[in-house]
């Protein structure tokens, strides 16, 4: 099976960070919903008809400082810990994602924050990659085998934690 492509569209003056996700093939496949009236980060990732598969909630203890950290959780529970590992605009970009009993993720991007690979243990597992637009855009490539959900998910954290306030009218 080959690798996947999807696209990640913010929507435009959406109030709440909502996005769409297409595929290769311009098919909306599923949606990612935030809740404006938090402070913080927030994202409930749905498939089309709205059954929510994940979601991702910024932890209270950096809500008010720049080095962000979220709960990601899957099935209604707890399924990991993601944090920002980088210290200055001068770093290379980099998010941790701890799992309990798996491989952890590590997502890994140019000083820019613009062009991310993401790893499970030692293995490249997907790339996410900034686009040009008016809102935030993403191309997204999930590799061989790769968990897509878990793959574009990770492209939406890389927007809270880089891109939280690009082309947004609030």
């Amino acid at each position: 099976m080959p690798e996947k492509e999807f696209h990640i569209k913010q929507k435009i003056l959406a109030i709440g960070d909502h996005y769409k996700v297409k595929d290769s093939d311009g098919n909306a496949v599923y949606q990612v919903k935030g809740n404006a009236l938090k402070l913080g980060s927030q994202a409930s990732f749905q498939t089309m008809d709205g059954t929510e598969l994940a979601t991702l909630a910024q932890t209270n203890d950096t809500k008010l400082i720049p080095w962000k950290k979220f709960e990601w959780t899957k099935d209604g529970k707890l399924w990991a810990l993601a944090k920002q590992d980088d210290w200055g605009a001068l770093d290379k970009k980099s998010i941790s994602i701890d799992i309990p009993g798996e491989n952890d993720y590590k997502i890994v991007g140019d000083r820019m924050a613009w062009k991310f690979e993401i790893f499970k243990g030692d293995e490249e597992v997907g790339k996410v990659n900034k686009k040009w637009g008016v809102a935030d855009n993403y191309g997204v490539r999930v590799a061989d085998g790769a968990d897509e959900v878990d793959i574009i998910l990770c492209g939406i954290l890389i927007d809270h934690v880089y891109h939280d306030k690009d082309g947004k009218s609030r």
